[in-house]
């Protein structure tokens, strides 16, 4: 049976705290539907969620609420379900799949189906009515062609915060169901953590950000997108992380995120460890970061009126390892910016009239 206990903490004021225990199964993974069950029941009034022990496979995106604390404990884990390939070509007008594995698949849900190979543009999505061990049935019948060797998933973030304010995720252990033998989109798909609020590319900011978001002492890995993505969010924070394992970016500090903070993470993996792009007055400090491509990048979006972006972060006490093309790169319009006391291999590229580089050390 699952068990869902409500434990009510009565406060020095009229209003209640709540915390809500959700008790993982140890022989049986969970799908979200308890969490999102139990985020709907503090959406509007704030509280706790803990996730205590077991396996939650994440089928659909978990919206965040503001005023949350969700904290991990007994190593619960969260996991978002791994792609599979189609084993048999299936014509127009099949109604069922033949796929590699149905594992973590559920009826009723969608699915995106992309071709072979790596590409980005998808064939089709098919809605599952039935499942049996390899075979997926189909809600209705195909309109196109599925070829053998086409790669077949979901393609949602685990979770999704919009425009949300105090929301602190606490030692959650994520697992982001890559497969390096399936290659699938990344990006703002199959992300972990991605908080955002309004803007868009002609006027900037068109409402109040995402303000107030802390993610700490959470393990995050094998993500086809981010582990974590702030957009248009200030005075937040990704600390004491374990990052890898990413076809993607470690931490992206992203358009109109100020005053965010990447301290004492370890990222070992991910084409960027912590990207800023259109960030200012950022902190990157003390973070250990290997096997990317670029450490730290700071650039500028060319669709954005550069004042007032990429400008008076401060990248420092960094230990950046194994790099294929920079250790610290920073791109045209990034002004004012502080690089310095970084160990690092490889290269740090940047302006040296418009930034300070003072005292970083090459191994």
């Amino acid at each position: 049976m699952k068990l869902l206990v409500l434990i009510f903490v009565l406060g020095l004021t009229p209003s209640k705290a709540t915390t809500i225990v959700l008790r993982g199964i140890v022989d049986r993974p969970q799908s979200e539907r308890q969490l999102v069950a139990a985020l709907a029941e503090l959406k509007g009034r704030g509280g706790e969620v803990v996730l205590d022990g077991g396996t939650w496979i994440i089928r659909k995106e978990v919206r965040l609420p503001s005023g949350l604390i969700l904290r991990g404990t007994n190593n619960a884990l969260l996991r978002l379900p791994s792609p599979r390939l189609v084993t048999t070509t299936a014509p127009i007008s099949a109604r069922q799949l033949a796929v590699s594995a149905t594992t973590e698949f559920r009826v009723g849900d969608e699915l995106a189906v992309l071709p072979p190979g790596e590409g980005k543009n998808r064939i089709t999505t098919i809605r599952i009515a039935d499942l049996d061990e390899r075979t997926v049935k189909l809600a209705k019948s195909l309109e196109t062609v599925i070829p053998a060797g086409s790669r077949i998933g979901y393609s949602h973030r685990m979770f999704l915060g919009y425009a949300v304010t105090n929301v602190s995720l606490l030692h959650l252990i994520i697992d982001g169901g890559r497969n390096a033998d399936i290659p699938m989109p990344g990006h703002h798909l199959r992300s972990a953590i991605w908080i955002s609020a309004p803007y868009n590319y002609e006027k900037g900011p068109i409402g109040p950000p995402a303000a107030n978001i802390s993610v700490s002492d959470c393990t995050i890995t094998n993500c086809y997108g981010r582990a974590v993505a702030f957009y248009h969010t200030v005075d937040s924070q990704v600390t004491n992380c374990s990052i890898g394992g990413l076809k993607d970016e470690g931490i992206d500090f992203d358009h109109f995120a100020f005053r965010c903070r990447a301290i004492g993470n370890t990222i070992d993996g991910a084409t960027i460890g912590v990207e800023l792009n259109d960030a200012s007055d950022c902190l990157v400090q003390r973070n250990h970061i290997r096997n990317t491509h670029i450490g730290v990048r700071i650039w500028w979006y060319d669709k954005f009126d550069p004042a007032g972006l990429n400008t008076r972060n401060l990248i420092e006490d960094n230990h950046i390892t194994s790099v294929s093309r920079a250790a610290i790169y920073l791109g045209r319009n990034c002004t004012e910016n502080r690089i310095r006391r970084n160990t690092v291999d490889g290269k740090i590229e940047a302006d040296r009239k418009l930034n300070e580089l003072l005292d970083n050390r090459t191994n």
